[in-house]
C-alpha cells in the first residue's frame, strides 16, 4: 500500500495523514485501544469503517509522535508485504516534560523476523522486557539535534506493533500481557463520536495546557474563551467530496454562559473557507458541554490543511529532516 504523510513544523501539535488498508471499525473498537496506557492526555487515531475514502488523518498528535510515526516507517521499509489496517498515537506529559512521552500503536501485517534482522544489521541493540524481544533504536542522525533518547520496537504475533520511549512501551507491554481491558474513560469518549469518523483525536487535559498547545496554532483565538475552564477537546473527520468536522468541548464552567456570538458567527472564523464550500455550522451546549459540527467540500479542506502546514512552517522556521 501507499503511504503519505502530510507534516506541518510546529512545536507540539501537527498534523499526520497516512492511507490505511480497508477496515471495518468504528473508532472505539480498535484492538489497539487496550493497550494505550490509562491516563493518556492525547489520543488519535485512524479508522476507515467501510468507506471508499481510505485516506485518514490524525489530527492533533505532537512532534514527537509525527517523529515516531516518520522513523518507525523508514524501519518498516524492508518490509514489503506489510499493510495497516489501523494507527494510534498517544502523549503523555512526564518528568521529562508537556507531553514528552510518545507511543505508536499499529495493527496490521508485520514480517518481525525480517525487520528485526535489518534493525540489528543497521546498529540497532537488542533488549528483552517480560519475555517479548525489543529492538532498541537510537535516534537517527537527522533527529540528534532533538532527540536524545532510545525508542523501543516491539512485534508482538506479526500483528501488532509497538513503538516509542522505553516507559510507554513498557506500560502498553504490561497491559498486552495482563490483558487489561481499554481505559473505560477512553472507550466512553470514544463512543460518544460519530461513528462514521475517519480519523479522530482526544485531548484530556487541563485549560492551561489545552490553551498552550491548541491556540494559536490550531484553534482560533475566539476558541480562548471556551477552552478557558475546559479540560478535554474532541475532534473527529469523516472524508470525502464533503468532509465533515465533529468538534466536542467539555469545560467544568458553565457551557450554558458562552456567548451566543461564538456560537453562531465565530466557530469558524472568516477566510478559513470560502463561503461557497462550507454549510453553516451547527452548534449545541449543554450544562457542560459545547458539541459541532460543520461540513466543507473536499478541495477546500484540502486546501486549508496545506495552508495551516504552510503557516506553521513560517512561525517554526525550516524542518530538520526532508520528505
Amino acid at each position: 500500500m501507499s503511504i503519505q504523510i502530510r507534516k506541518s513544523w510546529c512545536a507540539l501539535v501537527l498534523m499526520v495523514a497516512i492511507g490505511t488498508a480497508n477496515a471495518t471499525q468504528t473508532p472505539g473498537m480498535s484492538r489497539l485501544l487496550r493497550l494505550v496506557p490509562a491516563g493518556a492526555e492525547i489520543v488519535a487515531g485512524i479508522a476507515d469503517p467501510g468507506t471508499p475514502f481510505a485516506a485518514g488523518r490524525l489530527l492533533l498528535v505532537t512532534e514527537n509522535n509525527n517523529r515516531d510515526l516518520d522513523d518507525c516507517l523508514a524501519l518498516l521499509g524492508v518490509d514489503a508485504g506489510n499493510h495497516f489496517e489501523g494507527v494510534v498515537e498517544v502523549a503523555s506529559s512526564s518528568s521529562a516534560g508537556d507531553l514528552e512521552d510518545d507511543l505508536l500503536l499499529l495493527a496490521g501485517r508485520f514480517d518481525g523476523h525480517r525487520i528485526f534482522r535489518a534493525a540489528f544489521e543497521n546498529g540497532a541493540a537488542r533488549a528483552e522486557y517480560d519475555g517479548v524481544d525489543l529492538v532498541v533504536i537510537r535516534p537517527f542522525p537527522r533527529e540528534e539535534k532533538q532527540v536524545s533518547a532510545v525508542r523501543w520496537m516491539a512485534i508482538l504475533d506479526d500483528k501488532t506493533l509497538i513503538f516509542g520511549v522505553p516507559g510507554m512501551v513498557k506500560q502498553a507491554l504490561d497491559r498486552y500481557q495482563r490483558n487489561t481491558a481499554a481505559d473505560p474513560q477512553l472507550i466512553e469518549r470514544l463512543t460518544q463520536m460519530h461513528p462514521d469518523v475517519n480519523s479522530w483525536s482526544l485531548i484530556a487535559m487541563a485549560s492551561p495546557m489545552l490553551e498552550r498547545h491548541l491556540i494559536p496554532s490550531v484553534l482560533p483565538e475566539s476558541w480562548r474563551e471556551i477552552l478557558t475552564g475546559g479540560d478535554g477537546f474532541a475532534l473527529g473527520i469523516h472524508y470525502g467530496r464533503t468532509a465533515r468536522v465533529d468538534f466536542a468541548i467539555h469545560t467544568r464552567t458553565s457551557a450554558v454562559a458562552i456567548d451566543s456570538q461564538w456560537k453562531q458567527g465565530r466557530v469558524i472564523p472568516a477566510g478559513w473557507f470560502p463561503a461557497s464550500g462550507l454549510q453553516k455550522p451547527s452548534v449545541s451546549v449543554g450544562q457542560h458541554d459545547i458539541r459541532g459540527s460543520f461540513s466543507v467540500r473536499e478541495k477546500e479542506f484540502n486546501a486549508w490543511l496545506a495552508s495551516i502546514g504552510r503557516n506553521r512552517s513560517k512561525t517554526a522556521g525550516p524542518p530538520t529532516n526532508d520528505h
